[in-house]
């Protein structure tokens, strides 16, 4: 089993599809070392997420600043909250106080479903706002 962001979750601005289909493939190579049971390659996977979540993160606050979207204080709290919430479950990892293979259903369950949710509020402002073609 592999996951696949939906369609139905494209807003189609700048490079933030791409980046979140990158995002969902590292959450795969995470699940592909659960099944092997390899806790470093595990951890590997999980600390690329956790990096390319911050640079996702840094370029879509940019592009934000740059169209003067009024809601970028709380979405930025929003991508600080994520990166903690990701960064415990790696450290709960290491001390063992958590299984890996339930790792990457919260990774693209709760993480990056909730993170495109957000981005939605984004898309209708840049809609409304007449920064972009509605899709």
């Amino acid at each position: 089993m592999n996951y696949r962001l939906p369609l139905s979750f494209q807003i189609h601005y700048a490079d933030i599809d791409e980046q979140h289909i990158v995002l969902v493939s590292t959450v795969n190579d995470c699940l592909d070392a659960t099944q092997n049971g390899d806790t470093d390659r595990f951890l590997n996977h999980l600390g690329n997420f956790i990096g390319l979540l911050a640079e996702h993160f840094e370029y879509e606050e940019a592009l934000m600043s740059n169209n003067r979207y009024p809601w970028l204080p709380n979405h930025h709290v929003h991508h600080k909250d994520a990166l903690e919430k990701v960064r415990r479950l790696r450290d709960r990892l290491v001390d063992q106080d958590v299984n890996m293979a339930e790792i990457p259903p919260i990774l693209f369950n709760e993480i990056l479903f909730d993170i495109a949710r957000a981005d939605f509020k984004f898309n209708d402002y840049l809609i409304g706002a007449d920064l972009k073609d509605a899709c």
